[in-house]
């Protein structure tokens, strides 16, 4: 069932499950004495690792909170009077801190997700990808080797174009941001497995619910800042490669010539960057990385506009605090502000779990 978030007449609880570190589906506990008020939720679209939880318990000295060694915590929230209920985050436990006050004994768990699981593993020998070979196919072999558990339902597939080799000690979760190349977005459900999925840029996607502090009904507390960062935005790309060309001279000596070749793109006048506006113009610089040896300027002219494209995200933001809506790191939402409505990309959130106050603070950028 769903929850009329602003009907405000409702409660909620915090569960802290234990779930054996190997298989999501394994309960193998639950956490006593959980202490709302210490339990938050940290989400960011782009962190690597995406999510990050603390837990908190409270027993009387001597008395155990129930907790395993090596178990990982669930959090779950549940409104029970709306037979509804969320997993927010299945994470290892990356740190305790117990401390002992009147009596009780306080312990604070911080947990991780588990990308941030495979941003800790490494591999021990080299990794080659043939050319024209299955990225996911590297990447389920990889997990698999692991017993690391995955959902790659939704995923969309790419061909390796040329042969590439990963040495050993490359961080693994680096190798399948490399591998994926932003074909599938690698996530974390909150039941806990890594997940693939096929990216769709924010602003193609459809907003799921409207922000507007000035409804009389509005759940935003307070007052909301706004960021713009479009000064920092370039208004050109330039690509480069370096050429090296060996002959033989009249007397049958090899020569080498060095050339740097170069592709530029321009916003064109119209654009907040451009040199027609602003009187200058900042440049965002790279060296080509595609699979032709000797690309044509043509081509570093593609690859300049692609990153002239790539670099245009940053913009206006707000930041706001409102009470529990449910809304997570990637969803899009509407902003209505004094000059109009805004797609937002939600790209933080730190959610407070006190069954007191039950707030989301937010980041939500234009896109």
């Amino acid at each position: 069932m769903s929850v009329d978030w602003h009907d405000l007449e409702y409660d909620w609880e915090v569960a802290a499950l234990l779930v054996d570190p190997h298989d999501c589906n394994s309960i193998v506990g639950e956490l006593q004495g959980v202490e709302s008020s210490g339990c938050s939720v940290t989400e960011g679209y782009y962190v690597d690792t995406r999510v990050s939880a603390q837990v908190s318990t409270v027993v009387p000295i001597g008395e155990s909170d129930g907790y395993v060694r090596n178990a990982r915590i669930r959090l779950v929230l549940r409104v029970p009077r709306r037979g509804w209920e969320r997993e927010l985050i299945t994470g290892f436990v990356t740190d305790i801190h117990p401390s002992e006050h009147h009596g009780q004994t306080k312990r604070v768990y911080s947990l991780d997700s588990s990308l941030w699981s495979i941003s800790e593993d490494a591999i021990t020998s080299k990794v080659t990808c043939a050319a024209g070979s299955k990225a996911m196919t590297v990447c389920r072999k990889l997990l698999k080797d692991r017993y690391i558990e995955f959902d790659d339902n939704g995923a969309q597939d790419r061909s390796i174009p040329k042969v590439t080799v990963y040495e050993p000690a490359t961080m693994l979760l680096n190798l399948l941001f490399d591998i994926t190349n932003g074909y599938s977005r690698l996530d974390v459900s909150g039941h806990g497995p890594i997940t693939f999925r096929k990216y769709v840029a924010p602003s193609k996607r459809t907003p799921s619910l409207t922000i507007d502090p000035d409804d009389p009904h509005t759940l935003v507390i307070g007052e909301v800042s706004e960021d713009d960062e479009t000064w920092e935005l370039p208004g050109a790309a330039i690509v480069t490669a370096n050429l090296s060309k060996t002959t033989k001279d009249k007397a049958g000596k090899s020569v080498t010539t060095h050339e740097t070749r170069a592709g530029v793109y321009t916003a064109p006048n119209s654009h907040v960057a451009s040199r027609n506006n602003r009187g200058y113009l900042r440049f965002v610089k790279d060296t080509y990385s595609g699979n032709k040896e000797e690309p044509s300027v043509s081509e570093l002219t593609n690859a300049a506009k692609q990153k002239f494209n790539a670099s245009q995200d940053k913009g206006r933001s707000w930041t706001l605090t409102q009470l529990y809506e449910d809304l997570h790191a990637g969803d899009i939402v509407t902003l209505v502000r004094a000059d109009g409505s805004h797609r937002c990309l939600v790209q933080t959130v730190e959610t407070s779990l006190d069954a007191r106050y039950r707030t989301q603070r937010l980041t939500l950028k234009e896109v």
